[in-house]
């Protein structure tokens, strides 16, 4: 037929191509012409399901992209922590003297609130900023006192309408509170105002912006075993406390709450509160009990007290995986956190001879209705036993879509590390929540597990989790490491050249026909492995891992991205 064209295929550019034969070389994707008696590059325009985009840090040539909200993308790799560096130069922990942090989005910079042994044990603070594109931290402000006296047991929380830094710690008679501002890297402090006449503990805060108020959930000594809450109000620069003194959260002995700043959280899809503890349902054992709670009015400033209990639903969760010889119960309600895509809180919680579990909750203006539960696998660590209670946390990380739980953990050589693990949100066709994890991170060997608090926040900036603890082989100096989480479930394509931070790179996405990967098998269906590597499908890889599909091997050096054929 005249109009017959012959395609040749083969790696590497062809030699010689009579009139009418087009080649494609395999190796790269490039098309070339003859004419009888010369070999040209066929020139298509731009290339087919392509497209450009700003790189958010370097990016290697064929590494796999991830897309992030601000439409930027970046190299997926390894979840990477950057190196140890201390913020306190004296011991921060003992008892229950925890650290906290809190990032602050319109300075960019995360403040840590502690004990200072240093300094009469002092309420204190420092404040770090991460270098944006990497996991190094940086503190060039020198650690100050929030107040000359010794405070413990805090919590910290975070007000985006007047830009406050709320404080709540206790002496050994009552609990104060403390509203700072932030400028540069100085934080000022109003004087201490009245908390609670009694000693709280185990407290944790949160922000309601509908109504401008600060929650903060605890145990009194004034309320037995009860759980109660507290709210209080920013005017200005000055803190109105409290407002609501001791209401009422939960009876039957509710103990072991959370010692993270999340047993809060504000779901901002129905202007609620969700509230994560534990308590005695009268079996003898703990449960997890969930409540969801929002005021009656939605004018902000303007709703009384009683309004912000004024929309309460409660649940009960029967937390029991294990109903054998060892009677599973809740040992600790660590943290919970919100998932904004998948519309879903995730608890962190321990039970005994059953080590750590997330569980996946949905919740509505109705209530809160958990949907399953995964226990972790922590590969070469061990169980958790009272050693490792409540040195743990949770927090949600937007860019890589996923949850990080730290915790510290004993390996099987009886070493204690600092360890990451990311948990995943699915959604399957039937609209219901299920989890995924990958393997877990080592961040630091420790010697053992004394003195270790684990707190965290997140810096929405530089899309970084900022972890903050006392390190135990350095005298309990207050310590921070940043961490880079794997984004790999936001993977689009790979890059087709080099790109450096803030550069253009061109990405081939879903229909084209990536030449990046080399020892593919032929009709193999791959995946994207947490690393930013393509892994054949098997069984071991993928029936609990929920890897990320990239596609299908065309060639051993190509891959028709997201074919499902």
């Amino acid at each position: 037929m005249a109009n017959t064209i012959k395609l040749k295929r083969g790696s590497g550019a062809p030699g010689t191509l009579a009139a009418g034969e087009i080649a494609l070389d395999t190796s790269n994707g490039t098309f070339y012409v003859g004419d009888g008696s010369a070999v040209q590059e066929l020139s298509l325009g731009a290339t087919p399901n392509s497209a450009s985009f700003t790189a958010a840090g370097s990016i290697a040539d064929g590494a796999a992209v991830a897309i992030r909200d601000d439409g930027k993308v970046e190299d997926i790799g390894a979840a990477t922590a950057g190196t140890a560096v201390v913020y306190e130069s004296a011991a921060i922990s003992g008892g229950d003297n925890y650290t906290h942090s809190v990032y602050h989005p319109k300075e960019n910079k995360t403040v840590f609130i502690y004990r200072d042994s240093g300094n009469s044990n002092y309420l204190s603070y420092n404040v770090g900023t991460v270098t944006a594109g990497t996991n190094a931290i940086a503190f060039s402000g020198s650690a100050a006192a929030i107040a000359s006296a010794d405070f413990r047991d805090n919590t910290v929380a975070y007000d985006h309408s007047s830009e406050g830094i709320m404080v709540v710690a206790k002496t050994g008679t009552d609990s104060q509170s403390f509203i700072g501002h932030l400028s540069g890297t100085t934080v000022t402090w109003q004087s201490e105002v009245e908390f609670s006449s009694n000693a709280h503990t185990r407290p944790c805060s949160v922000y309601y912006p509908t109504i401008n108020r600060f929650l903060t959930m605890h145990y009194s000594s004034g309320g037995g075993s009860d759980l109660t809450m507290n709210t209080s109000k920013v005017v200005g620069t000055t803190l109105s406390h409290p407002l609501k003194d001791n209401e009422p959260m939960g009876t039957n002995n509710v103990g072991l709450m959370t010692n993270s700043i999340r047993g809060l959280v504000y779901i901002p899809d129905i202007d609620m509160v969700a509230a994560s503890y534990a308590g005695n349902s009268g079996y003898d054992n703990y449960d997890l009990q969930l409540t969801v709670f929002g005021a009656t009015t939605g004018t902000a400033g303007t709703s009384t007290d009683d309004d912000v209990f004024g929309r309460k639903i409660h649940n009960v969760y029967k937390f029991r995986p294990n109903s054998g010889t060892n009677f599973t119960q809740v040992e600790s309600v660590v943290c919970s956190d919100y998932d904004r895509h998948t519309k879903r809180l995730v608890t962190l919680v321990e039970s005994n001879y059953q080590g750590l579990h997330v569980v996946v909750s949905r919740v509505s203006k109705g209530g809160i209705y958990p949907e399953s539960h995964l226990r972790l696998d922590v590969g070469d660590y061990t169980n958790f036993d009272s050693d490792f209670s409540q040195k743990h946390d949770i927090v949600y990380c937007d860019h890589a879509k996923c949850f990080v739980v730290l915790l510290q953990g004993r390996d099987l050589v009886n070493t204690f590390d600092l360890v990451a693990i990311q948990v995943y949100v699915h959604i399957d066709k039937h609209g219901k929540a299920y989890m995924s994890q990958d393997d877990a991170v080592s961040l630091k060997a420790c010697s053992n597990t004394n003195g270790t608090w684990a707190a965290s926040s997140y810096d929405t900036t530089a899309k970084r989790l900022v972890l903050g603890y006392a390190d135990q082989d350095n005298s309990n100096y207050g310590t921070a490491i940043v961490i880079r989480p794997s984004a790999n479930q936001r993977f689009i394509g790979f890059a087709q050249g080099s790109a450096s931070d803030g550069g253009s790179v061109s990405v081939l996405t879903k229909g084209a026909l990536d030449a990046k990967n080399s020892s593919l098998v032929v009709g193999g269906h791959y995946y994207l492995k947490p690393d930013g590597t393509v892994s054949l499908k098997s069984d071991d890889n993928l029936r609990e891992k929920h890897w990320p599909y990239v596609g299908k091997a065309v060639s051993a050096t190509q891959i028709a991205i997201y074919n499902e054929g």
